[in-house]
C-alpha cells in the first residue's frame, strides 16, 4: 500500500479495497454494499467511493448483536471442498474426499483453513495467512470445533494484521475494578474454581485499593503500595501471594476479555515464600494422644488422613462407592487440581474402614453430621478441642496439650513417613497428588530425631583427629575444652 493511501487511512478514510481487506470480504461485496446502502460511504467524485473508519466499526459493532450467518460470506465457502490436498512421501500430493486425518497435514485449498492430526489423534484446526510483511503465519485454533470457527478466527487474525499495518488500533472500553470483580467473579470464579468463595475474601482486599482506578490504570506502582498496605495490615506473604495470583489471573482475562491491551499489563512480583514453610507434622506421642482426646468420628478422619495423605475436604465428601473394598483401593475425586488420583489403603485403614462400613445404614457418605444428615462440612472446632484436650499429663492444669498442630499438618505427616519408609519421591508425588516433585519437597521434610541421627552417624563415620593423627570422640575434645577453659 502507498504511504499517501497509509495516511489517508489513518485519518480515517478507507477504499473499498481497504474495508474488503479490514473485514476479510470480497472487494465487489463492499460495493454492493454501499449501492444498497448497507454500509455507509463517501462519494467524493462520481466515480469515487470512500468510507470513514467509524461507520466501518459501527457497522462491525452491529454484527456481534446479530452474528453473520454463513451465506453472507461469499469470499469464504463454509463447506469443505470436495477436493482437498495431502501431503504424501517426498512432497507429493494426491487424494480425495473427507479431511485426511492422519500425523501429517492435510490443507484444504482456497480456504486458508486446514486439519492436523497430533502424535495422540487429536485432530486440531488450523489456519494459514500472511502478514503486512507478508511472512507466512501458521497457527492451531484451540478451541475451534468446525471450520466455521477456523474461518471466523482466520477472518479476525487477518483483520488484526491489517490494523497493525496501518497503525489502527481500537482502545478497549475501560472499565472500573470494582465493575470488572463482579465480572470476574460471576463469569470466571463462580464457574471454574471451586475455591471461589476464598476469591471473594481477595477481592475485598483488592477493592480497598483498587476500587477507585480504572482496569487500565493498575500499574506496578500500585501493586506495591496493596503490597505494602497487606504487609502493614499483618497480613502474611504467602497470604498477599495468594492475592497476587488471584489479581494476575484477572489482568490476564482482561486481555482476553478486550478490557486491557496486551502490553499494559503489568507485570506482578510475589514475596519469596522459603522461609515460610511450615515444618510441622504429628509424632507417634501426639497422635495416640490426640486419638484418645478425640471423638469417634473424629478419630476415624483422623486415622483417614494419616494414613491416606487426603485433604480435609476429600476426606469429608467421601463416598462409600470411592472405597474399593476388593482392590484395597480409594478413587479420591473432588481433587485440588481437579484430576482423580487412587490411594492405596493400609492395614490400619482397611480395618478403620471396615468397620465404619459395618455401622453405617443406607447413607452413601461415609461421614454424616448427626445434625442436618447431611455430609459434614468441617471439624475445626472439634479438631482444636481434641488437640487441647491430648495433655501429656491430664491432671497437669498447665499443659496446653498439643500446641500447633493444624489439620493439613495430618498430611505432612503422611508424606514424611512415607520419605523416612523409603518412599521414592515419584510415588509420594502421586499418593499426594502434586503436579511436579518440587511441590512434593515442600512435604518430605524428614523430623529432628532423624537429623539428630543423621550427625551423629557423620559423627562416628568421621571422627576428629588431634594435632598428632590420633582420633578423638567428640566428647573427650568437649572435656579436653573444658579443662582447658577452667
Amino acid at each position: 500500500m502507498k504511504s499517501q493511501e497509509i495516511s489517508r487511512s489513518r485519518q480515517g478514510l478507507l477504499t473499498a479495497e481497504e474495508v474488503a481487506s479490514y473485514l476479510g470480504y470480497h472487494r465487489d461485496t463492499i460495493y454492493d454494499w454501499a449501492e444498497s446502502g448497507k454500509m455507509r460511504c463517501i462519494r467524493p467524485g462520481k466515480r469515487s467511493i470512500r468510507f470513514r473508519l467509524t461507520d466501518v466499526d459501527e457497522w462491525l459493532k452491529k454484527q456481534e448483536v446479530e452474528p453473520l450467518s454463513p451465506k453472507d460470506l461469499p469470499a469464504w465457502p463454509l463447506t469443505l471442498p470436495s477436493v482437498c490436498r495431502k501431503k504424501g512421501p517426498y512432497g507429493k500430493t494426491g487424494g480425495t474426499g473427507e479431511m485426511a486425518k492422519a500425523k501429517t497435514k492435510s490443507r484444504c485449498s482456497g480456504n486458508g483453513v486446514y486439519q492436523r492430526t497430533t502424535k495422540r489423534g487429536i485432530v486440531r484446526w488450523c489456519i494459514s495467512y500472511y502478514d503486512a510483511t507478508g511472512k507466512r503465519i501458521q497457527r492451531v485454533i484451540k478451541n475451534a470445533q468446525s471450520e466455521e470457527d477456523a474461518l471466523f478466527a482466520r477472518r479476525s487474525a487477518v483483520s488484526e494484521a491489517f490494523q497493525r499495518q496501518l497503525g489502527i488500533r481500537r482502545k478497549p472500553d475501560r472499565i472500573s475494578f470494582s465493575e470488572y470483580a463482579d465480572l470476574y467473579l460471576e463469569n470466571y470464579a463462580k464457574i471454574n474454581k471451586r475455591s471461589w468463595n476464598t476469591d471473594v475474601s481477595y477481592l475485598k482486599s483488592m477493592n480497598s485499593a483498587f476500587g477507585s482506578l480504572f482496569l487500565d490504570e493498575i500499574g506496578p506502582l500500585q501493586i506495591e503500595k496493596y503490597k505494602a498496605l497487606r504487609r502493614k495490615d499483618g497480613v502474611t506473604k504467602s497470604t498477599t501471594n495468594r492475592c497476587l495470583a488471584v489479581l494476575r489471573k484477572m489482568l490476564t482475562l482482561g486481555v482476553e476479555w478486550e478490557y486491557l491491551e496486551k502490553d499494559a499489563v503489568p507485570k506482578i512480583k510475589f514475596f519469596p515464600e522459603k522461609d515460610n514453610l511450615k515444618e510441622r507434622f504429628l509424632t507417634d506421642d501426639e497422635e495416640q494422644r490426640l486419638l484418645a482426646s478425640a471423638s469417634p468420628t473424629l478419630r476415624s478422619i483422623i486415622i483417614i488422613a494419616v494414613n491416606t495423605g487426603m485433604r480435609l475436604g476429600e476426606i469429608l465428601g467421601l463416598r462409600w462407592d470411592q472405597v474399593d473394598f476388593n482392590a484395597q483401593r480409594i478413587r479420591v475425586e473432588r481433587t485440588k487440581s481437579g484430576r482423580i488420583r487412587h490411594i492405596e489403603i493400609n492395614t490400619p485403614l482397611l480395618q478403620e474402614l471396615t468397620r465404619l462400613k459395618s455401622l453405617d445404614g443406607r447413607s452413601p457418605y461415609v461421614f454424616l453430621s448427626d445434625v442436618t444428615g447431611k455430609p459434614l462440612t468441617t471439624v475445626k472446632t472439634a479438631f482444636k478441642g481434641a488437640c487441647r484436650r491430648a495433655k501429656k499429663d491430664p491432671d497437669d492444669k498447665d499443659d496446653p496439650g498439643i500446641v500447633g498442630l493444624r489439620f493439613h499438618d495430618l498430611r505432612h505427616t503422611f508424606a514424611s513417613r512415607l520419605n523416612l519408609a523409603g518412599a521414592d519421591p515419584v510415588t509420594i508425588m502421586e499418593l499426594m497428588g502434586h503436579s511436579s516433585l518440587k511441590m512434593t519437597e515442600r512435604y518430605t521434610h524428614t523430623n529432628i530425631e532423624q537429623k539428630r541421627k543423621a550427625v551423629e552417624m557423620m559423627a562416628k563415620a568421621h571422627p576428629q583427629r588431634d594435632g598428632t593423627g590420633n582420633g578423638s570422640s567428640p566428647s573427650c575434645a568437649v572435656q579436653e575444652a573444658g579443662s582447658t577453659i577452667q
